[in-house]
């Protein structure tokens, strides 16, 4: 991994309309992370409900907040990564594909200096080697604990493992909660940015040297 790429700055945001998970990172640091969560009016919007253009904006607001914070005490922000979007819920897409765009505008208004790039969130559960698909079903036959701890917590599976990857990585320092899932993913983003930033440059190192 490039040293300059450890110096550099990056904010994870898993977007949602139920709780968006944020993290900054400098390098592999954890310097903060927080969830966003919306108030009691806001806890059952819909897309279709009238309250729900008031809830973007108010969504948009804390984005800008937070970016504000962050650029403010570590006066520097370099990237800022959002996942993908994943519209095959067709029930959602409409709704996620307006908070989506609620958090860049907030993103901008905040620093409008912002490099912001997107990750799929099967290139991030890839990264960190968490199974999907079919691939998930058979990982469950053999790792009952998993299974009963998403049964437990009322999670998906890829949830509480990438929870338990983080943790691991820090050692457990980090003391994230299954409750902190959405955190997770936000600190996962930020590693995935930074790794295919470092494999990229190497790609660009060796087209040079030819």
């Amino acid at each position: 991994m490039e040293s300059d790429l450890l110096n550099k700055i990056y904010i994870g945001i898993d977007t949602s309309f139920h709780k968006t998970g944020w993290a900054v990172m400098k390098g592999f640091n954890i310097l903060d992370y927080g969830n966003i969560i919306p108030p009691k009016e806001f806890k059952k919007v819909k897309a279709s409900d009238i309250e729900f253009s008031q809830f973007l904006l108010w969504y948009s607001k804390q984005i800008q907040k937070i970016v504000v914070d962050i650029f403010n005490k570590y006066h520097q922000i370099d990237y800022v990564v959002l996942e993908d979007l994943n519209v095959e819920f067709v029930r959602v897409a409409k709704a996620m594909i307006q908070v989506f765009s609620a958090a860049r505008i907030g993103i901008l208004m905040g620093y409008n200096f912002a490099n912001i790039s997107t990750i799929h969130n099967r290139t991030v559960k890839a990264m960190f080697e968490i199974p999907m698909g079919k691939q998930m079903s058979k990982y469950l036959k053999t790792h009952s604990g998993v299974k009963d701890r998403a049964k437990l917590e009322k999670l998906r599976p890829d949830k509480i493992l990438m929870v338990d990857r983080i943790n691991k990585m820090y050692n457990y320092n980090t003391e994230l909660t299954y409750d902190d899932n959405d955190i997770a993913d936000a600190i996962a983003l930020c590693i995935t940015k930074m790794i295919k930033l470092g494999s990229s440059n190497k790609c660009s190192t060796k087209k040079k040297k030819h």
